[in-house]
C-alpha cells in the first residue's frame, strides 16, 4: 500500500504540483487549502506524512503543529515545512516545533520527492522528542 500524504497549502498552482509529483511516485495525495481543513483532514485521515505551508488564511503552520502535538492522535504525525518565507531563523523556529524538515519554496520536484522519502523512512515522531529526528 503506497503512503498517504497531506498538502497544506493555500495557493492551488503548488498544491497542484506538488499532488503530481507525488502520483508519479505512487503516493496518495490529500489536499487542504486552509489550516481547519488540514486539521479535520489530519485527524480523520491519519496520513503517513504532512506537507505543510507556514502562511495559510485562517493560522499559521505553527498554529497546526501546535493543534497536531496538542492531539493524542495526531500528536506523532510527520510533518515537513514547505514555506515561500527563508526569514533568519525561521528553520531552527519550525525543527524546533516539531517539523522532521524546513523546505523553501520553489523547490524542484526531485528534491521535494528526496525529503519525503527520508520522511517516510524515519519513524514517526517521538511526542517526548519535540519532533526532530
Amino acid at each position: 500500500m503506497s503512503a498517504t500524504i497531506l498538502i497544506v497549502e493555500d495557493n492551488p498552482n503548488i498544491r497542484r504540483f506538488i499532488r503530481t509529483a507525488l502520483n508519479l511516485e505512487g503516493y496518495r495525495a490529500l489536499e487542504a487549502s486552509t489550516l481547519n481543513d488540514g486539521i479535520t483532514l489530519a485527524r480523520r485521515e491519519q496520513p503517513d506524512l504532512i506537507l505543510l505551508d507556514l502562511a495559510l488564511p485562517d493560522g499559521t503552520g505553527w498554529d497546526f503543529m501546535q493543534t497536531m502535538q496538542s492531539q493524542p492522535d495526531t500528536r506523532d504525525l510527520r510533518v515537513v515545512v514547505l514555506t515561500a518565507s527563508a526569514d533568519p531563523g525561521m528553520d531552527l523556529r519550525t525543527l524546533s516545533a516539531g517539523a522532521m524538515a524546513f523546505l523553501t519554496k520553489p523547490i524542484a520536484a526531485g528534491e521535494l520527492m528526496t525529503h519525503v522519502r527520508r520522511a517516510l523512512a524515519s519513524p514517526r515522531a517521538d511526542p517526548g522528542s519535540g519532533g526532530s529526528a
